[in-house]
């Protein structure tokens, strides 16, 4: 041992520096820092190819042998490396030396300026829930007069130390595989469920919705104080009105879809009504990951102050914006399309989907049974009496109606039409089973709050804008009162 290395120290013996690998070895001194480790594990892979007496073909011959192995990397894990990757640590030597070989620093300076930043600090804080897209959908919309100031979902992601999505619940995970499927086009598979939604004053929701199966475009979709029968129906009617009879309609095994009204109304329609098999779900995996976004996108937005003092057709306003300006217009990562796009673009050239008026109307009566009294030709339901054709007496009819209106009764017997039964004593003028959903007027949106702008109402707003130069309905139904003189009149 050397006097120098001799020497004590306050602290203990101070080495000298031809000791200076021993002290690395010890751990006793910092190494080299990650660049220049990375840059020497380059270079000793790329040291044999650096020999200017190689011909072609033997540094062809060393460079299979060096890209077929692996080399143990900076961290000690093994690494595999590809030609082009050492061609170019080969021309990075050559043109800057060991000092080429350093990882440039990936560390640059934000681009984003503070007041978005801050901006998206606070909407996290108001809401824990908000995702990292739902947070930039609130951004873009902020400051859409320069969106390149909004960083990614990703970047936000990294700020908050990553947004993902919360747990879907509600979906089975049944043991065993099963593969992909897609409808081969749009109008050909309708899944459809039911899904627990936000409470309204203490009472449950629930949201009923149909999408297509190709384009996973929402087909109809609204929120109801009951799962049964007669809030489906409403969906679905809505649904077919708006888009026509699908070719199939994929269900479960639920009280409301095996109900006899949803298989007469498919088989007026033309439509093959598909019950997924009992514990066996995931061929409606595509509904389920509808309401996992329903979820995660929607449900968050739904704060306490968004939700005061609003009753169910706000709530269904509020939905039907959020599908019209932010689901049916974001790229879905299944299949690369916004679902309206696609839906538009693969629906079926030359097939016409849609269902005239009175072939709707007829889909969707309720129908009974009842027998005509012989010397009367009249029959009871709910409690009321009315005549039909007197050919019918003594005869057994089918008899049609509207659950919200029967008052009117349609009768049939072996197919053939003998019109409307003539009321005598009307008990009902609804049937039972609507006594629970009469519609509530919708409420107007409520302000938004300048320190957390509510995404619905905002989406609602912009609704509320593209819709407000569009046709009513209304005005067909209720024209004014003093029509404008037609030309003929003038003159």
């Amino acid at each position: 041992m050397t006097a120098e290395t001799d020497k004590k120290g306050p602290g203990g013996p101070v080495h000298g520096e031809d000791d200076l690998e021993g002290r690395r070895r010890a751990g006793l001194a910092q190494g080299p820092g990650r660049g220049q480790m990375t840059a020497l594990f380059r270079y000793e892979l790329i040291s044999a190819l650096l020999d200017e007496g190689l011909s072609r073909a033997e540094r062809g011959e060393l460079m299979t042998v060096i890209c077929a192995a692996e080399h143990p990397g900076p961290d000690g894990e093994p690494v595999s490396v590809s030609p082009p990757t050492v061609r170019r640590w080969l021309s990075a030597y050559h043109e800057g030396g060991f000092a080429g070989l350093v990882p440039k620093d990936k560390d640059q300076p934000s681009r984003c300026p503070e007041p978005v930043r801050v901006s998206a600090l606070a909407l996290k804080d108001a809401n824990p829930k908000r995702t990292a897209r739902m947070i930039r959908a609130i951004l873009l919309d902020t400051y859409r007069d320069r969106p390149g100031d909004v960083p990614g979902e990703r970047t936000l992601q990294r700020w908050f130390g990553g947004l993902s999505a919360p747990p879907e619940p509600g979906i089975s995970q049944a043991a065993g595989a099963f593969g992909r499927f897609e409808a081969e086009a749009p109008m050909l598979r309708w899944p459809g469920d039911i899904m627990y939604g936000p409470a309204l004053g203490g009472r449950q929701t629930y949201l009923h919705a149909f999408i297509d199966d190709h384009s996973r475009a929402v087909m109809g979709a609204r929120f109801s104080w009951h799962a049964d029968v007669i809030a489906l129906a409403q969906v679905l009617r809505q649904a077919i009105g708006i888009h026509g009879a699908p070719r199939q309609l994929h269900v479960d095994n639920g009280s409301c879809y095996a109900d006899a009204w949803l298989r007469r109304a498919c088989g007026v329609l033309g439509i093959q009504l598909i019950h997924s098999r009992p514990y066996r779900p995931q061929g409606r995996g595509k509904i389920e990951r509808f309401f996992g976004t329903v979820r995660s996108q929607f449900m968050p937005e739904l704060t306490p102050a968004v939700l005061g003092g609003m009753d169910l057709a706000g709530l269904n306003r509020l939905l039907d914006a959020w599908l019209g300006e932010d689901y049916s217009r974001r790229v879905h990562a299944g299949t690369g399309q916004a679902p309206a796009e696609r839906f538009e673009q693969h629906l079926p050239a030359g097939r016409d989907f849609t269902v005239t008026g009175q072939l709707l109307l007829e889909a969707f009566w309720w129908s009974a049974t009842r027998t005509a009294d012989k010397a009367t030709a009249v029959i009871k339901i709910f409690g009321g009496r009315y005549r039909v054709d007197p050919a019918l007496a003594g005869r057994r009819v089918e008899v049609l109606y509207d659950p919200f209106d029967v008052t009117v009764l349609h009768v049939r017997y072996k197919n053939l039409d003998y019109g409307t039964a003539v009321p005598l004593v009307i008990g009902r003028h609804a049937h039972p089973k609507t006594a629970k959903h009469g519609p509530p007027a919708p409420p107007p949106p409520g302000p938004a709050d300048p320190a957390d702008p509510a995404y619905l109402l905002l989406l609602d707003a912009a609704r509320d804008k593209k819709l407000s130069g569009a046709l009513s309905y209304r005005h067909i139904i209720t024209p004014d009162a003093t029509p404008a003189a037609s030309p003929e009149e003038g003159r």
